[in-house]
Parts: structure tokens; sequence; C-alpha cells
């Protein structure tokens, strides 16, 4: 997979390095017997990393990182921010022009509110209105883009300062205050791997805006490539696992037929410290 994949529009993500690794992470994890330095195989390693975050002895984790760039729209990265846990730095207005870009969602994204998640967005919006609004939204950007560069005293084409100072110009961390927050600004980001994964949890999810989720998908290919084994766990104790208040699991334990239970537990492949684990969780350890 190349490094930089294109990003909605006009953006990118961009891999840039990666700290560690899967038997990295084994290693550090291994500290806690003072025998790191022995040579594991890919299965026990694998089974190590599935015990972590199957258990949430998360600080071994933390020893795998990975490096990005982004270029992205400023609502995005306002979402993006309130991961913490992450190192960034990001593009500012204050000293860099603008490239003039700005996001425009396609004729499809234009959507209702949705009647659940009053947040979302829900049904398709006729075709002759999703139009009509895609083209407010492009006017009213571009316009934004020419009062900026009014202001700045900046060449609207090529985003460079214009010679003539014959007019002076307003300052940049003002002038930026007319530009919405569809426009594109870079960034680089840093996450450890445990982070990492809480991350794409919440936005690789349905209740996600589109635009970060389509973000968090491609970091997630990413994530593979660079910790198979980690991503497995990732997929089987994240993605397709769920949780359960304690009233949820009471039905759920009272529903339960024994002999079923019994039998897709003996005949799972499931190894034998995962089905205790299993009967444990459902209050049956015999």
């Amino acid at each position: 997979m190349k490094d930089k994949i294109q990003y909605l529009d006009k953006g990118y993500v961009q891999f840039l390095e990666s700290g560690g690794g899967d038997e990295f992470i084994c290693k550090f994890a291994r500290c806690s017997f003072d025998n790191q330095d022995e040579i594991k195989t890919d299965a026990e390693n694998r089974g190590l990393i599935d015990y972590l975050v199957r258990h949430d002895h998360t600080s071994p984790l933390e020893a795998g990182e990975l490096w990005f760039q982004f270029k992205m729209p400023l609502f995005v990265r306002a979402q993006l921010v309130r991961h913490r846990t992450a190192s960034q730095n990001h593009q500012s207005f204050r000293y860099d022009n603008p490239s003039g870009d700005y996001y425009v969602p396609p004729i499809g994204r234009m959507a209702t509110n949705d009647n659940w998640n009053k947040q979302g967005s829900g049904d398709a919006l006729p075709i002759h209105l999703a139009k009509a609004y895609r083209d407010q939204l492009e006017e009213g950007a571009e316009l934004q883009w020419k009062r900026y560069c009014r202001m700045a005293r900046i060449d609207p084409a090529t985003g460079e300062d214009l010679e003539d100072k014959s007019v002076p110009p307003l300052t940049k961390e003002l002038a930026r205050l007319t530009l919405g927050p569809n426009f594109y600004a870079t960034a680089c980001w840093k996450i450890d791997v445990k982070n990492l994964m809480h991350f794409l949890k919440l936005r690789d999810d349905g209740h996600a805006q589109q635009e970060i989720r389509e973000m968090a998908q491609i970091i997630s290919h990413f994530f593979k490539r660079e910790f198979p084994m980690t991503y497995e766990a990732y997929v089987e104790h994240y993605v397709r696992s769920k949780k359960f208040s304690g009233s949820e699991m009471d039905i759920l334990v009272a529903s339960i037929d024994e002999e079923k239970l019994a039998h897709n537990l003996e005949s799972s492949s499931l190894r034998k410290s995962r089905k205790r684990e299993l009967l444990l969780k459902l209050k049956r350890e015999e």
C-alpha cells in the first residue's frame, strides 16, 4: 500500500513512520518477567498480544507508535484534537497562508438531520435540493477565500503575498477569521497503539461524522500493515465485541440454553483459558 492516500476531495492521509512493532510490544510486556530477550514464535507473540488487549493490560501497547500527516478540513481537525492522548502540531494561519482549498461534500452526502442521532445525518435530500445546498456551500467558501485574500493582500490564484503594499494588509491572525470550517489545513499526528485503538473505536463507528470516519478507516489500514498481530486483537476485542450493562447481562444469561452453550463451547476454537473466561463472564464457572 502506498504511504499517501487521498482523503475527501482535496486532502490526504500520509503515513510517516512507526515506532516499535508487534514484537517490540511483546518484548516490552515480557519485562515483567525479565525474559524480554527470549526468542518467541509468532504464535506465542500473537497469544500474548491478544491477552494484553483482552485484559486491558495497556501499558505495553503504548510502546508502539504511528506518525501521520494529514490535510483535512478545519471541522475534522476540531474533532481530531479532542483526542488529547495524541501528540500533534497543526498548520497555523497566523504564520502561513492557507492553500485556498476548501471541502465541498458530494451530492450523495447531502442529507437531512437524523431522527435518532440529532447531531448526525439522516435521509438523502432530493437531488434538486442537494445540488442547491451544495452550490451554496461552494459559493460561500469561494466568497470567504476572496474576502480573506483581499484583507490579507494575497493573490487568490497563487496564494502568495501581493507585492503592492499601497493598501496595508490586515494581520493574518485576524484575516483568517473569515474562513469557514471547511477550509483545509495540514497537521502532523503521533499516537501510541493503545490510544489509537480507542480513537478507532470511536471514530470508525456508525455514529461518527462520515468525514472523520473516512479518515479513521485510512488510518486503520496503516495500523493493520504496521502492527498486524495487534490489529487482529483490536478487531477481536474492540470491533467484534460488545459491552453489556449488568441488567442486560441478567437478561442474556437468563435466556441461555444450557445444552446449546455446552455444545457450542466444546466445539469452538477458543483456547481452554478463554472458555473458562467466558463461563466466568456468564457466571457459570464449575
